[in-house]
């Protein structure tokens, strides 16, 4: 029998008569005669190497047991033309007809090599050279790659997708179809190796060309103390590849969510993922066999997207793109130009799973939800010229926010707190001489039925049936029907006229909708207390010409607001409906008496984009909130907004 053991101890160090104490780890290896007696032997445990045995038995059991959420990709689509792949037998660049197996190498670009002679890549110029039997020797190639090409003859799989190997970095029609193509290559890979280690050609630790560094400072293992017992743990997928410079590119996000497995080359050790599992190699043979077994009762929760029309996790469709969104943005991207192309994959799945179509980041079938994310950062609206119109977040420099919502007490990606009331028209240049067309939007009112022009009768049923469905306080067909902007009237003001059909098909990209907008004033709340925010945030009043308060801004970043905004009139216009879902503070604010767009018994609200305006054209600046009964105090007047 042989048993893994960790002991933990102090090295006691006095220099210049200061004594401090570094804390290492000594790992052994114990060997018995029987179980846990007659000790025979102690080695040191050597980690330096993977488990590859191991490993392929893992391979084996996911494709033999793990049925079709392993083996089966999301979406079935072809892979692009010109698709060319490793091949790691050849060691050659080879096109491949109809591939039915191949392995996908997920890295960073930068770290790739530390040599600058190992920095090739595929060019016209090289193309018909690197197609040659033998020609990718390990000296020419980056580290990364050569580690990778081993491991694929070690688990038995002959061919290899690198992106800077299988695409012809200065063809730039072939490059821009194999970059939309991300999400078909990584969803058909058989297995996603992932170079998580961090440093400079770092390549993949444990092969046994690149054997782990081992020394006595602790990279594996947690402690802790229960009373008089001391405990350990390893250290487990969160904190190794969560952590990891890889997990904050822009890029790899993609990369790793489309995967439907994963193998993870971190540091201190192999991670591996899939539906059903997601654990580490190196662990003693009981741990071993208990995850086996364990695989098969996961109902998938190692697995990394839950995408799947029938698993995800998220909630609704527009909950999952919110956190998508949200994932994405929180990660580093080098280029901005890139601010699209590194989510397109992402964005292909979502749309194939939700039958629409991407309008800058944005959803197609969700555009109005899609509108109303809060933007978190410093910078705001980004200064290169990209030709983004200020309504995407894409145009935006730092992280959006779509779940902890900027807005108090509003969800507005859940159906359930969400009303409509604009309808979008988009101004599609590839179409024809009308270029302006109404949104497929899904059009809802609490998670009632859609309202539809002509059924007054109808939407008023809707309206009281929202009552049930929020448990609202006062009558829901009263606030609405006495608000000068609610669901009835906004079916009224649903066609574009000419003149502004006209302006709009001259602007590409531009979203246009009726809607009612006041010239409103922004300034601090009258109460400086925490619940208006922070010190690096604050919530701004929204105030009438005559300086009665009317609402607030979301939650902003203090620095950027006060930058942004000053003492001019801002123009303000409505979006859509909130109800406010219950809490202890809500119900705090709610009878503070401080804020009249805050009342007992009335939940709802209005949300309202603050813009800037040149011409006829309006422009993003942030999102707010109002009552339906402030909003109508104002006198908001109902005409055409083109959102540019």
């Amino acid at each position: 029998m042989v048993e893994q053991c960790i002991l933990p101890i102090c090295l006691r160090k006095t220099s210049n008569g200061v004594t401090n104490f570094e804390p290492l780890v000594l790992e052994v290896e114990l060997y018995y005669g029987l179980w846990g007696q007659k000790l025979q032997q102690v080695k040191a445990w050597d980690r330096r190497f993977c488990n590859i045995p191991r490993l392929n038995q893992w391979l084996l059991n996911c494709t033999d047991q793990h049925g079709h959420q392993c083996n089966v990709p999301v979406s079935q689509t072809q892979l692009p033309a010109g698709f060319r792949l490793i091949d790691t037998t050849l060691q050659c660049v080879a096109r491949v007809k109809d591939v039915a197996d191949f392995v996908a190498l997920s890295y960073q670009w930068r770290t790739a090599t530390a040599y600058k002679d190992r920095d090739l890549q595929l060019t016209k110029a090289n193309v018909e050279e690197l197609e040659r039997p033998y020609c990718l020797r390990d000296s020419l190639i980056p580290e990364v790659i050569s580690d990778a090409m081993q491991l694929c003859r070690e688990i038995g799989r002959r061919y290899l997708w690198v992106d800077r190997m299988c695409i012809v970095q200065d063809d730039e029609g072939l490059k821009v179809s194999q970059i939309q193509a991300m999400d078909t290559i990584y969803q058909q890979a058989f297995v996603t190796i992932v170079a998580c280690a961090d440093g400079v050609g770092a390549g993949l630790p444990g092969l046994c060309c690149r054997p782990r560094r081992q020394n006595l400072k602790n990279r594996w293992w947690n402690f802790g103390i229960d009373g008089h017992y001391v405990g350990a743990s390893m250290v487990n997928t969160t904190q190794v590849v969560d952590s990891s410079e890889w997990n904050t590119r822009a890029w790899t996000y993609q990369e790793r969510i489309l995967s439907r497995r994963h193998i993870f080359f971190s540091d201190v050790d192999v991670f591996v993922s899939c539906f059903h599992v997601s654990s580490r190699l190196d662990v003693g043979e009981a741990e071993h066999d208990y995850n086996l077994r364990r695989d098969l009762q996961s109902n998938g929760h190692g697995f990394e997207t839950g995408l799947r029309r029938d698993e995800s996790y998220y909630g609704g469709f527009i909950e999952m793109y919110g956190v998508l969104t949200e994932t994405y943005t929180r990660r580093i991207l080098s280029y901005r130009a890139d601010i699209l192309n590194a989510f397109d994959g992402v964005c292909r799945l979502f749309c194939s799973l939700t039958n629409t179509v991407m309008l800058f980041g944005i959803p197609e079938r969700f555009m109005l939800q899609g509108l109303l994310w809060g933007h978190e950062g410093t910078k705001g609206l980004a200064t290169e010229p990209l030709g983004l119109p200020t309504w995407t977040w894409a145009a935006w420099e730092g992280q959006v926010n779509f779940r902890d919502h900027p807005l108090r007490f509003l969800q507005p990606l859940s159906r359930f707190h969400f009303g409509n009331l604009v309808s979008i028209f988009y101004c599609d240049q590839d179409r024809g001489v009308s270029r302006l067309r109404p949104l497929e939007e899904e059009r809802l009112w609490f998670n009632s039925q859609p309202l539809e022009g002509g059924h007054a009768n109808a939407a008023q049923q809707v309206l009281w049936n929202t009552t049930n469905k929020s448990r609202a306080g006062d009558d829901p067909v009263a606030v609405w029907t006495n608000c000068v902007h609610g669901p009835l009237n906004a079916l009224e003001h649903v066609d574009i006229d000419d003149i502004t059909r006209a302006r709009a098909e001259a602007h590409p990209h531009c979203l246009a909708f009726n809607t009612t907008v006041a010239s409103l004033r922004l300034g601090l709340l009258p109460s400086d207390e925490e619940d208006n925010g922070t010190d690096t945030h604050i919530r701004m009043g929204i105030y009438s010409q005559q300086g009665g308060l009317v609402g607030e801004t979301a939650l902003m970043d203090r620095r950027w607001a006060q930058k942004q905004f000053d003492a001019e009139a801002y123009h303000v216009f409505a979006l859509a409906a909130g109800h406010m879902f219950k809490s202890a503070d809500r119900e705090e604010v709610f009878f503070s008496g401080k804020y009249p767009f805050f009342r007992p018994r009335e939940p709802w609200s209005i949300i309202v984009m603050i813009a800037s305006r040149e011409g006829p054209f309006y422009s993003r600046l942030a999102l707010g909130r109002v009552s339906p009964a402030t909003w109508t105090s104002v006198n908001p007047r109902w005409e055409p907004v083109i959102l540019v």
